[in-house]
């Protein structure tokens, strides 16, 4: 993935579970620097259904738009 370097960081701050929903709220260290996230999960059984991933993309936009080539003229 664009930016993110093979030692990157996770520095999980938090579990959160309310019957088949848990959370993760975790800081994840890019090359773009530290970016809050939540990882939802909704699991029935011990199975996965789904997984919803929440962040700001701001600094990764922001990142990527200082690596960009400047615009053909």
């Amino acid at each position: 993935m664009f930016g993110f370097r093979s030692e990157s960081c996770i520095k999980i701050n938090r579990h959160i579970v309310d019957g088949e929903w848990c959370a993760t709220v975790f800081d994840f260290d890019t090359t773009f620097g530290i970016i809050p996230m939540i990882d939802c999960f909704h699991v029935v059984e011990g199975q996965i259904l789904s997984i919803r991933v929440y962040y700001d993309p701001r600094p990764i936009l922001e990142g990527m738009s200082k690596a960009a080539p400047p615009p053909a003229s």
